[in-house]
């Protein structure tokens, strides 16, 4: 399936401990409510009103329809333009929302169920939702032989291609691996990491071209020597729940590629810095904390991350998990209830059919949007007089995975909101908690 979205984005949770989610036949409702607490009337603001284009991915094998909403008025549809779709948004306060619908139109593509994407945003957070991939995005699989050569035998090494493909284990044991590779220029990276975890030598190769290279050498006799870990970042406030794994990983990441330089599993985690010498003006360190656990069907995921072009360490502290997210409604309008995360900056529920023949369904809320409500009920709308498809709703009698994620970046961008990664490099924090679990459609 071709996905508009990027993966980053798509994990979730639902409730923790007691009881999945079900989703029942139980009637429908309409549009978003929501229990803001009482709020009264703040200060007046000049008017969000304005344009929004939503700008379709360039690859081709697929058609789009789409409708939207202006404020918390009718649905309507949205009329196709060369490059997307546009329309104005008259609400004061920026509100909009629109159901984008991408299906196959090709022999190519035509085994492939749609993917059905609503984004709920405001425009102050983005007016325009830019689904083109990132140049470099295309990926293919393709064998690649590792060698190495005058590693420490002691300690681990690992190998990473661009930011997807990686692979690690004893230096003496790299050899032919079969990965999911860029097809573009991208950076190599491989270090050796001693037996307390953190990284001591660094082998860079530069603006590779993957698309005429199968074998890999990494001459550690040249390795950049990484000085004793400098930095320590601590997790703050951490209490550990029974059943709970915890991780923590430093990464320089290029612009092309990433490497680790350090991993643990305690709750202060040491990373090395890397030679000014041997970075260029765009690598950047990510330093994350991560905890998992997983019961029966569930599992749920928080981390906390932070970027940082100097790598200076700072404090992280995991955000609590999301949930529950409550499914009602029926599999032609689900209804969804859950209460945002504090401080959360977007939710998502993502829903993947597991039998590959209905429908992905990905709906995506703002803090904007929400509008500081403690509790969010939302209703699918009946979108059937504006072009929808029964083959656009969820298939009955089928099992989902469903994700419910809750995010936050100190540094929200347009991409962010659409769900895909930024070529922005800039210092931020970030985190999101999600949990995922399998769900019956009667």
């Amino acid at each position: 399936m071709a996905k508009i979205k990027s993966a980053y984005r798509q994990v979730g949770a639902l409730s923790l401990g007691v009881v999945a989610a079900l989703l029942t036949a139980c009637g429908g409702g309409g549009g978003s409510t929501g229990d803001n607490g009482g709020s009264t009337t703040g200060p007046v603001v000049s008017s969000q009103a304005g344009p929004v284009s939503v700008t379709l991915p360039t690859y081709g094998g697929y058609e789009y329809w789409m409708a939207y909403q202006d404020g918390d008025g009718p649905w309507k549809a949205a009329t196709r333009s060369a490059d997307g779709f546009s329309f104005q948004v008259e609400d004061k306060a920026g509100k909009y929302a629109v159901m984008l619908v991408q299906e196959a139109n090709s022999p190519r593509t035509a085994d492939l169920p749609p993917s059905v994407l609503a984004y709920h945003l405001t425009r102050a957070e983005s007016a325009n939702i830019d689904l083109r991939p990132l140049p470099d995005s295309r990926t293919d699989y393709m064998t690649v032989q590792f060698t190495q050569q005058g590693a420490p035998a002691s300690g681990t090494c690992a190998v990473a291609l661009g930011s997807r493909a990686s692979t690690s284990g004893g230096c003496d044991t790299l050899a032919s691996r079969r990965l999911s590779v860029p097809m573009a220029r991208m950076d190599a990276f491989a270090v050796h990491l001693n037996d307390s975890g953190a990284a001591d030598a660094l082998v860079i190769q530069r603006d590779l071209d993957m698309r005429s290279i199968t074998a890999l050498n990494f001459d550690f006799t040249k390795a950049v020597a990484l000085p004793a870990p400098s930095q320590t970042s601590a997790l703050t406030g951490y209490v550990p729940i029974a059943g709970e794994t915890l991780s923590r990983m430093a990464s320089l990441v290029s612009r092309s590629g990433q490497i680790r330089l350090a991993l643990g599993s305690q709750t202060t985690l040491a990373y090395p810095l890397v030679p000014a010498g041997a970075l260029r003006s765009d690598d950047t360190y990510v330093v994350s904390a991560t905890a998992r656990m997983v019961q029966g069907t569930v599992t749920a995921r928080r981390s906390a991350s932070y970027q940082s072009a100097v790598g200076a360490a700072q404090p992280l502290t995991l955000p609590p998990y999301a949930g529950p997210l409550a499914l009602g409604g029926s599999a032609a309008r689900p209804t969804m209830t859950w209460t945002p995360v504090t401080g959360s900056t977007l939710t998502d529920i993502f829903a993947l059919d597991l039998s590959g023949l209905g429908p992905t369904i990905d709906f995506t809320f703002s803090a904007g949007w929400i509008g500081g409500a403690r509790t969010v009920t939302y209703t699918v709308p009946d979108l059937t007089g504006l072009g929808w498809k029964p083959s656009w709703n969820l298939n009955r009698q089928t099992r989902m995975t469903v994700y419910y994620t809750e995010s936050f970046t100190s540094r929200p961008t347009p991409a962010y909101f659409a769900g895909l990664p930024s070529e922005k490099v800039e210092d931020q924090t970030s985190w999101f908690t999600q949990m995922s679990s399998e769900v019956s459609i009667p």
